[in-house]
């Protein structure tokens, strides 16, 4: 799964069904962090360059798979996964992701 922020600032998400990987792209070559901040704050917060925590709430109403009982499954699971890793921040309601920065 991942979230994308476009050039143009929509935040979509790209293979929404691959739950083995998880990370935030950003396209914008300049690294431009308030930016992206600001434009991913409705479904993520960046620590830094590199990590995203992203909010499971967000991730759960996403338009198309709010109702779709596998894919909230398979979210879960996923999350599951990533807690005894420390990717889960159960207070925050956030999971971590690594961020790609691309031209």
């Amino acid at each position: 799964m991942i979230i994308r922020l476009s050039r143009g600032g929509a935040i979509e998400l790209d293979a929404p069904t691959d739950f083995k990987r998880f990370k935030v792209v950003v396209e914008d070559t300049g690294k431009d962090l308030a930016r992206a901040r600001q434009a991913l704050a409705p479904v993520a917060t960046l620590a830094n360059e590199a990590t995203a925590w992203v909010s499971e709430a967000a991730l759960r109403r996403w338009d198309g798979f709010e109702g779709d009982r596998d894919w909230q499954d398979g979210l879960t699971q996923m999350i599951a996964k990533a807690e005894p890793r420390g990717w889960v921040d159960r207070a925050a309601g956030a999971i971590k992701a690594h961020v790609e920065w691309v031209a």
